[in-house]
């Protein structure tokens, strides 16, 4: 299925997406009814119905990206029907020939077949929050999202951030991992929140930071470099000031070759504030038995 755009002088592609017909056999069956309610798409084949959400439609410079449930079907899931995973709705199983999309009725969805109205439930939390945002009515999708076990939160995070809804992401959802609040706060340039979460818990979270991405290919660097380089980009000298200081005091050999590369840069914006953390830095480095650090990384 694929959505585009029309208006007066664009026809643009949002996005497209594979609609499976049958869970057992993967195979691709004509859809019969496609509909739009309150800007959901729904569509459905000969023996299923689907819903697609649309992504950010705020955005027409970038592909959408949808999401795509199966509500109901015919056919037996390979995997059962019991499904603890609330990030992946498991679809009903019920007597489905020729489905036709009609209404919203009653918190389901009223589908016409040849035997007979079926009202299929819409009560699974993830459709029924992309649902409730895609109508506006995102004072009852919170009361959703509260709802949810912290354990889905990154899941949900990224469903909310393909809606366009980062916000409500970052701000409602307090069982975020680590690093997916960060990846959330930087991809979408949340930078004060950033910030914030650097002054509050930055001297709990540097060591945890340390060692994502390092030891990729290419000489990846650091989580904590490259946030301390994203922070620098965004005219924030202060926060990364703060990450080298905290990265002092957490005393792990690592850490500070990247805060010596940290402060090369800050010096460069900043000579004298740099060249002291620079000074500080060299303080607090901690020699091993050989009395070396692996200044290779530091000349890298």
């Amino acid at each position: 299925v694929a959505v585009y755009v029309s208006e007066e002088s664009k026809f643009i592609l949002l996005g497209s997406v594979r609609v499976v017909g049958s869970e057992s056999s993967g195979a691709e069956l004509p859809l019969i009814s496609l509909k739009f309610i309150h800007g959901v798409l729904y569509c459905s084949t000969q023996s299923s119905v689907h819903v697609i959400f649309l992504g950010n439609l705020e955005e027409y410079d970038t592909v959408c990206e949808l999401d795509s449930y199966t509500i109901a079907t015919n056919d037996v899931p390979l995997y059962g029907t019991n499904n603890p995973d609330l990030s992946s709705p498991a679809p009903v199983i019920t007597a489905l020939t020729k489905p036709h999309i009609l209404a919203y009725h009653s918190g389901g969805l009223l589908v016409s077949t040849l035997c007979g109205l079926r009202l299929l439930p819409l009560s699974h939390p993830m459709i029924r929050i992309g649902t409730l945002l895609a109508a506006n009515l995102t004072d009852r999708a919170r009361k959703w999202i509260l709802a949810i076990p912290k354990s889905e939160h990154d899941n949900l995070a990224n469903f909310l951030s393909r809606r366009g809804y980062v916000d409500l992401a970052i701000s409602d959802l307090n069982g975020l991992s680590l690093e997916t609040y960060i990846d959330l706060c930087i991809r979408h340039e949340h930078t004060d929140e950033l910030e914030h979460l650097i002054d509050t818990c930055g001297s709990d979270i540097v060591s945890d930071i340390c060692d994502w991405g390092r030891g990729e290919a290419f000489g990846g660097y650091s989580g904590y470099f490259a946030i301390g380089i994203y922070m620098l980009g965004k005219d924030k000298i202060g926060c990364a000031r703060k990450l080298v200081i905290q990265a002092t005091e957490s005393g792990i050999n690592e850490l500070l070759a990247d805060a010596m590369k940290l402060a090369t840069f800050i010096s460069v914006v900043d000579q004298a504030g740099g060249n002291a953390l620079l000074q500080k830095v060299t303080h607090a480095i901690d020699f091993n038995a050989n009395m070396q650090l692996a200044l290779a990384n530091i000349v890298n």
